[in-house]
Order: structure tokens, then sequence, then C-alpha cells
């Protein structure tokens, strides 16, 4: 069986995904999960973390999903759909980590935020993480379009992980 054959039964647009493709949708999932686990470190709670590995969770069900279709030419659409439920539950659960924490951990957080030169690099992963929307909802679903959307998203997770790393060497 030839690669064409195995790609018959996905949509035409998923048929243009390589290998390549597939194996660099994982790097931004790994990035944003060593980010997730330093913040642990410095918080400790125990939400935080339920929240990271939700998107961790998330993350890799779609990225496995892309390997999939690649390699086996499958459009596993359970995969997609726990990438729409976990990444949401998981920034929610984020989010109640620090409001469960009331003010002082919303002043830590501002504090952390607002460091330099780690506010750079946040500020940075934030404009890339909005581009990366932008584009997620103005390009289409084609191979080119992916490895815009993935190289914008590993550069976001990037700045995000060297701002987190810059706050944990700095306490």
């Amino acid at each position: 069986m030839n690669r064409t054959d195995i790609k018959k039964d996905i949509k035409e647009e998923y048929k243009e995904y390589t290998l390549g493709l597939a194996v660099f949708d994982f790097l931004p999932v790994f990035l944003f999960f060593i980010s997730g686990i330093v913040i642990y470190r410095m918080y400790e709670s125990p939400v935080l973390l339920a929240g990271v590995l939700a998107c961790f969770a998330g993350g890799l069900s779609k990225a496995v999903w892309k390997a999939i279709v690649v390699l086996r030419g499958e459009d596993r659409v359970e995969l997609t759909r726990a990438f729409h439920v976990l990444m949401p539950a998981g920034f929610a659960l984020m989010i109640i980590s620090v409001l469960i924490r009331g003010a002082p951990a919303l002043s830590g957080l501002w504090h952390s935020l607002s460091t330099m030169p780690a506010a750079l690099f946040f500020i940075c992963g934030f404009l890339l993480m909005c581009i990366m929307g932008y584009l997620g909802s103005h390009m289409d679903k084609s191979a080119r379009s992916n490895w815009i959307e993935e190289a914008v998203n590993t550069l976001a997770q990037a700045a995000v992980l060297i701002g987190v790393i810059t706050i944990y060497l700095g306490k």
C-alpha cells in the first residue's frame, strides 16, 4: 500500500501533511508543558497543575491526531474533540488556581509578569499567540498554513518559556 492509498479516506487538505509537520506539532506542546511545570514548581498549586496537565493532554491529542493522519491516513475526530475540551478546561483551571489564592496571588502574578526582562518575553509570547489566533481563523487547513501556524505557536511558547525561566532563576 503506497502513501496515496493510505490517505484516501481523509479530507483533501490533510493529504498534504507530512511527517515533519506532524513531529513539529509536538514541539510547542512540550514547550508549554515545561513552562507549566516550572510555574507549578514556583507556586505549588494542585489546581494549576491540573490545568497544565489538561492543556498538555489537549495539545498532545491534537499532535497525535496529526501524526495518525500522516502515518495511517485516518481522521480520528475524537482526538480533535479532546483538544477542544481539554484546552479550555485546562486554561480555566489555571485561572481558577490564581483566583483561589486571592489578591496576594494576583499581585504576585502581576509582579512576575511585569518584571524585566521577563515581561518582554511575555509580551512577545502574547502577541505571537494573538497572531496565531488570527491565522487559525483566517487561513485554510493546508500544510503550508499549518507550518506557519505551528512556527508562530512554537515561537510564542518559546518566548513564554524563556520568560518563565527568567523569573524562576531570579527567585
